[in-house]
C-alpha cells in the first residue's frame, strides 16, 4: 500500500475537483481499493454539490473570505466522512490517519496562501481543523473496535461449535428419550406443553448432544406429566 497523494486545485473553489481523496494507495487485490474509489466518486459529487451551493453573489471581500472558510471545513468534513468508508480494519485506519493529516495541512495551506495573511491566525485555523479531524479519527478508531469486536464474537462462536462438536455423543440418552416419547405417543414439540424443554432442546438430546444443566431435571417433569405411566426422576435419565 503507498501513501496516496492529495491532489487540490490551487484555486479553494474549484468545485469541480476530481479524486479528491487522491490516488488510490490499495492493491487492485485488496478490498479496501474498491471502497477506496466509491469513497471518491462520493466524495466527489458530494463536493460539486457543496460547490454549487456556495455558488452565490460577494458582497464583498469579506463575505468571499467567509464562504471559503465555509468551504474549506466543510470540504474536509465531506471528504473525511466518504473516506470513513474506506475503514475496515486496523491497516486502512492507518491509512486514514495519515490521509486526514495530510488533508488537513493542505487545506490550512492553501487557504493561508489565497487569504490576506493579516485577516487570519494560521494556528487557530489549523487547531480548528485538527478538531475536526480528531471527530473523525474516533470515529474511524470506533469502527475498527466494532471489527475486532465481532471478530472476538465469530472466533468464540467457531470455537464453541468446535467444542461441542467434539463432546462426546450421549446415544444412550438419545434412544432413552426417545424410546419415551414414543411411549407417550409424543414428538419433541408436545414435551413443551408439558412444561419441559422447548423443541429444539428435545431435538439436541435426540441427537446426542449435552444440554445445560437444569434440562434434565424440566424433561423428567415433563415426562411424569403423563400419569398412564411411571414418573421418571433427572437420575433415571442417562448420563451417557
Amino acid at each position: 500500500m503507498t501513501s496516496g497523494a492529495i491532489s487540490r486545485s490551487a484555486n479553494l473553489f474549484d468545485f469541480g475537483q476530481q479524486r479528491p481523496l487522491g490516488i488510490n494507495p490499495f492493491s487492485l487485490d485488496q478490498h479496501a481499493h474498491q471502497l477506496f474509489e466509491e469513497a471518491n466518486w462520493e466524495a466527489e459529487a458530494n463536493i460539486a454539490l457543496l460547490g454549487n451551493q456556495l455558488l452565490t453573489h460577494f458582497g464583498t471581500s469579506e463575505d468571499m473570505f467567509k464562504a471559503c472558510l465555509t468551504y474549506a471545513f466543510t470540504h474536509v468534513e465531506v471528504s473525511a466522512t466518504s473516506a470513513l468508508k474506506v475503514v475496515t480494519d486496523e491497516e486502512t485506519k492507518a491509512w486514514y490517519d495519515n490521509w486526514l493529516s495530510r488533508c488537513i495541512e493542505l487545506e490550512v495551506s492553501q487557504i493561508y496562501i489565497w487569504a490576506n495573511e493579516e485577516k487570519i491566525d494560521r494556528n487557530a485555523l489549523q487547531l480548528a481543523m485538527m478538531r475536526k479531524a480528531g471527530e473523525f479519527r474516533a470515529k474511524a478508531a470506533f469502527l475498527v473496535a466494532q471489527v475486532v469486536e465481532k471478530r472476538r464474537y465469530d472466533s468464540a462462536k467457531t470455537n464453541h461449535r468446535g467444542t461441542t462438536a467434539n463432546q462426546p455423543r450421549k446415544n444412550n440418552r438419545a434412544a432413552w428419550l426417545r424410546q419415551r416419547l414414543k411411549e407417550r405417543n409424543w414428538n419433541e414439540h408436545r414435551v413443551k406443553e408439558w412444561n419441559g424443554p422447548d423443541h429444539k432442546t428435545v431435538k439436541k438430546i435426540l441427537d446426542g448432544f449435552p444440554v445445560q444443566k437444569g434440562v434434565l431435571e424440566r424433561l423428567a417433569t415433563a415426562l411424569s406429566g403423563f400419569a398412564a405411566l411411571p414418573a421418571i426422576t433427572e437420575s433415571d435419565i442417562p448420563n451417557d
